[in-house]
Parts: C-alpha cells; sequence; structure tokens
C-alpha cells in the first residue's frame, strides 16, 4: 500500500500549492463581501466586538446590512489575529476549508462503499477510489476557485460533507451519527441556504445508506423505534440548532432582504403570461387548471435547474460571473466530462444506493442556485461539489479496473501503474485551467475584484493631512469598507462613529457621497470623470494628485489635494 500513501501525499501537497500561492494576490482585489467580513473580523480580533460594537458571540452580523452569517467571520477573526488584517489572512480559512474537502471527499469515497471495503483483491478498490476522488476534488477548478475565496459557502459545504461523512461512519460507529445534525446546524451559521439542503440530505442518506446497512426490518417494532430516534432525534438536534438563529432579532430583517432579491418566487409576471394563455385558450376549466400560475413558476425552476446541468455550463464556460469563474472553463475540466457518465454506470452496479445518495444530494444543493432569476450560479450551488466530484471519481475508478482487466497477469502492478497515470491525467487536464487563472483571469476579472479599491484607500491615507477633510464622489456607496479595513484607525475607534441602516455615512472628516462644493481644503477621490468634472466646474487648485488607472475608464480613479483659488 506504499505506493497509494505516496500518491495521497502527492495529492495533498499539489492540493496545497495551488489554494495557498500568491492566495492574497490572485484574485486581484477583495471584493465588498470579502471585505466587509475583513473589517468585523479585524474588530473581532482587536476588540473581541464587531465594527457595529456588538459582542462577537452574535448568531447574524448586521455589516454592512446584508446580515451576515457568522462562521466564516469567526474564522476570519482567527487567522486576522494571528497574520494580520490582510487579504491573505482573510482567505486562509477558504483556503483550508478546500484542504478539508479534499480529505472528507477521500473518506467519504471509502466507506461509501460499504461492504467493498474490504475485498480480497490486491490493491482494495476503495483505495484507489479514494485516491482518485482526492485527486480530482484537489484539482477541480470549481474547488480550486473557490478555495482562493472568502466566500462564507465554501466553508459551509465542507461542513455539510462532514455531516454526510459522520451518518455514513455511524454504520460501523453509531454514536458518530449525532456528530451529523451538530455539524449540520453548524453549517446553518456558515451559509442560509443549509437550512433547506441538510434535511433532505438526513432523510437521503438514513433512506440509501444508513438503514440498508442495518438492514430493512419493517416488521419488527425495535426497527422501527431505532429508525425513529435515529432519523426524527437528528432531525430534532437540527431544529435545536437553528432556534437561536430564529430567535435573533436580525432574522426578519435577514429573511426580508434575501427574498428581497429577484426570483422566481416574487416575480409577477407568472399571473399576467397565466392570464394571457387562458385567455388565449378560451377560459375552461381545463385552460386554467393547466395555465395556473403554480405550472408557470415551476416550469421556471425546472428551466433554472436545466442551467445547472448544462453541460457546457459544466465542463466548458462555467459561471459568467467572473468571481465565480473565469468566463473561459467550465466548474470541471473538459477531460473529465465521459467519466460523469461512466461514474454515474459504475455506481449504480456497484451501490445503486449511493448513486441515488449522489444525485439527491446534487439536486437538491441545486435548488437554493435555482430560485433566483440568476442562473447557473457556481457559488449557491456549491454544496453539489463533492458528490458530482464523486460521480466523477467512479468513473475514472471504472476506468482502471477495466484497463487492469484487459491487460495482463500482475494485476497489482497494472492497478498502482493505471492509478498513477489517472492521478497524472487529473492534474494535466487542470493545467489550462491554472495558467489561465494566473495569467489571464487577474486583468480580465480586475473591475469584478474592486482591483484597485485599496489602493485608492490607501491613497486617501497618504495624501490626507492630519484632520483635513474627504469628499468621496459617489462611486460605490461600500467603499467605506475598505477605508475601515486598511484604514489607520483602531477598531475601538470607528466601533464608536454613527450608521445609518448599518451603513457609515459620514466619519472623522470623510464624507461619502459628496456632492456639495469643495470649499476648503480637502482630499477629494472618485473616479476619473467625476473628480476631472468636478475640477472643470470648480475654481480648484490641486496641490497634489494621484491617477489610480484600471483596465477601463470607469476602473479608472484619481485622488486629488485641492485648495480653493
Amino acid at each position: 500500500m506504499r505506493w497509494y500513501g505516496w500518491l495521497i501525499g502527492v495529492i495533498l501537497l499539489v492540493a496545497v500549492f495551488v489554494r495557498l500561492y500568491r492566495l492574497g494576490e490572485v484574485p486581484l482585489g477583495l471584493y465588498w463581501d470579502e471585505v466587509a467580513i475583513l473589517a468585523d473580523a479585524r474588530a473581532v480580533a482587536e476588540t473581541g466586538r464587531d465594527m457595529h460594537n456588538r459582542p462577537w458571540f452574535q448568531v447574524m452580523y448586521p455589516s454592512y446590512g446584508d446580515y451576515k452569517l457568522p462562521v466564516y467571520i469567526w474564522l476570519a477573526s482567527l487567522s486576522v489575529k494571528l497574520a494580520g488584517a490582510n487579504e491573505w489572512a482573510l482567505r486562509l480559512p477558504s483556503a483550508l476549508a478546500g484542504l478539508g474537502t479534499v480529505l472528507v471527499a477521500g473518506y467519504l469515497a471509502h466507506y461509501l462503499l460499504g461492504e467493498f471495503s474490504q475485498p480480497k483483491s490486491k490493491p482494495p478498490i476503495n483505495i484507489i477510489l479514494r485516491v482518485v476522488a482526492m485527486a480530482v476534488v484537489a484539482l477541480t477548478p470549481w474547488s480550486v476557485m473557490f478555495s482562493r475565496t472568502g466566500f462564507e459557502g465554501h466553508v459551509a459545504q465542507l461542513l455539510v460533507a462532514l455531516s454526510v461523512l459522520s451518518m455514513v461512519l455511524s454504520t460501523k460507529w453509531p454514536k458518530v451519527w449525532w456528530l451529523a445534525p451538530i455539524l449540520g446546524g453548524l453549517a446553518t451559521y456558515g451559509y442560509f441556504s443549509v437550512r433547506f439542503v441538510w434535511p433532505v440530505l438526513l432523510l437521503a442518506t438514513a433512506i440509501f445508506v444508513v438503514i440498508p446497512a442495518d438492514g430493512w426490518r419493517w416488521r419488527e417494532l425495535d426497527w422501527w423505534k431505532a429508525w425513529l430516534l435515529r432519523v426524527g432525534g437528528a432531525g430534532i438536534v437540527f431544529g435545536v440548532c437553528l432556534i437561536p438563529m430564529i430567535r435573533s432579532p436580525l432574522y426578519a430583517d435577514s429573511n426580508r432582504f434575501r427574498l428581497g432579491t429577484t426570483s422566481v418566487l416574487n416575480s409577477s409576471s407568472y399571473v399576467v403570461q397565466s392570464n394571457v394563455y387562458r385567455e388565449l385558450a378560451g377560459n375552461q376549466l381545463w385552460d386554467r387548471i393547466l395555465f395556473h400560475r403554480h405550472w408557470l413558476l415551476v416550469r421556471e425552476v425546472l428551466s433554472n435547474y436545466a442551467d445547472h446541468l448544462d453541460l457546457n455550463y459544466l465542463f466548458m464556460t462555467g459561471d459568467p460571473n467572473l468571481r465565480h469563474g473565469t468566463g473561459q472553463h467550465g466548474l470541471l475540466s473538459l477531460t473529465l466530462l465521459p467519466f460523469l457518465f461512466w461514474g454515474v454506470s459504475w455506481w449504480w452496479q456497484r451501490r445503486p444506493g449511493v448513486l441515488a445518495l449522489l444525485i439527491t444530494w446534487w439536486l437538491i444543493a441545486l435548488l437554493p442556485a435555482s430560485i433566483p432569476e440568476d442562473t447557473p450560479h457556481a457559488l449557491r450551488s456549491l454544496n453539489a461539489l463533492v458528490p458530482v466530484c464523486l460521480l466523477v471519481a467512479g468513473g475514472i475508478t471504472a476506468a482502471i479496473g477495466w484497463f487492469v482487466e484487459v491487460t495482463g497477469s500482475k494485476v497489482r502492478y497494472v492497478a498502482e501503474l493505471s492509478t498513477g497515470l489517472a492521478v497524472m491525467v487529473v492534474v494535466v487536464s487542470s493545467w489550462p485551467w491554472w495558467y489561465h487563472y494566473l495569467h489571464v483571469y487577474p486583468q480580465d476579472s480586475f473591475e469584478a475584484w474592486q482591483g484597485n479599491y485599496k489602493q485608492v484607500a490607501e491613497t486617501i491615507y497618504q495624501l490626507r493631512q492630519p484632520g483635513e477633510p474627504v469628499a468621496i464622489l459617489s462611486f460605490d456607496y461600500r467603499f467605506y469598507l475598505w477605508l475601515l479595513a486598511f484604514g489607520p484607525y483602531p477598531a475601538s475607534q470607528y466601533q464608536t462613529w454613527p450608521t445609518a441602516a448599518y451603513l457609515f455615512h459620514d466619519f472623522d472628516g470623510i464624507k461619502l457621497d459628496a456632492r456639495d462644493p469643495v470649499v476648503r481644503p480637502t482630499v477629494v477621490a472618485g473616479t476619473a470623470e467625476a473628480v476631472r468634472r468636478l475640477l472643470d466646474e470648480q475654481p480648484l487648485v490641486v496641490s497634489s494628485k494621484q491617477d489610480i488607472p484600471g483596465p477601463t475608464a470607469q476602473s479608472s480613479y484619481i485622488v486629488v489635494e485641492v485648495a480653493p483659488r
């Protein structure tokens, strides 16, 4: 087994490299959600309270009015405490979550084979599957992309996968079962959609994996008692975990904020479309049933599902949002496409119950991503990462088995060689994405990541004299987050500043969304177009000026120190 130990070691080293290499530099900047987490994490690390002077142990952080869940902020505050308030420290928890996902996927692959975990053949097939699953997760663009950014959902999907692993391990160690609802509950404090995903995963794992391992004994009363204790008890523990969230004073506001976004649930077009179709068809009883607005809504949800299952999206283009993908590569490498279908067949032959679990896991993970109108969405569907990779890993394992079968008698050496070659195929197939990510993507995604907002904030503080007022010409109402996260103020200072709807507008002489004429010496910052227009319209003398270019006119900024004539 030494050969497979070496392969696992190499895979882990590669996984560490692609997640930590230039972690604070690529992507180029922090987008607003990341920098908001950094501002809160910095405040918690320094004072034990968030930017709004609320205690760190809270189940919902107001942030900039979007009501963030606490898990990622807690983790980021630890890394900020150790490494300072910077991009690397902010993204470190996500990178570690990516490494954890590699390990969890390997263990899941190992134990989901059940009775195949101790076969007579050497090497055991579960070891091959484990190595391949780790390699797929370690290098798939979907995992690496989100391992290098501070997305809350990436940590949450690891907790969901750990929860499923706990349920699977309970077939050998029954007490481990009760870790599952605790991990699932913790995951709900990492990402909102988990509260809809995890209950279905609980039932699916119990029905397709855990119960078959114990045996179906429908006529035995004790069996039913044990089943209800396991599933019902886990559901109750999970529900208890949600009580602090539901009782939070910010819970209602957070729901209004999230449900207020454009989605298939709050669109009024279905009513209009339904009425039009009914009138055109004659408005009979059957027409009122067939063209009911609920059927139109279901059709739209299914259409959004289809967007996430589109092979072009999965293997060719990925998410068009440049914070979620390069726009030129799929969530998985194109080379792995045939192994997805082969994996479905392989799991069906080996463990049809496991296949049912993986498919259910994939589909329920897509539900939160299919309700909003902007589909496909690689972040909201991130809980599908592990099941999709396990399906692909099954296909690669099937290919290795086929290769071993059609070759000579030295099965052991052929299996070792073909597993090593399979890992190399995964590595090589990820190389085009990795090269593009390092050399093209940073500039291509410059505006998506607010690539020079940090430089604008630092330039303001460089040009500003002590006590000098600053006017920020309106370009992004969240820009103050960069001023807090990278500014010279201790957290204890900005925790005392007033806010409106959790937004900072005017603090320490800095005025955001400034529109009044400049009447005394001040620093002015804004887009290059806005600052030039101000200088043309008002009789101002520029004493110092700093151009901060971007790839487009809209992403270029100017910071000047001016005085009236």
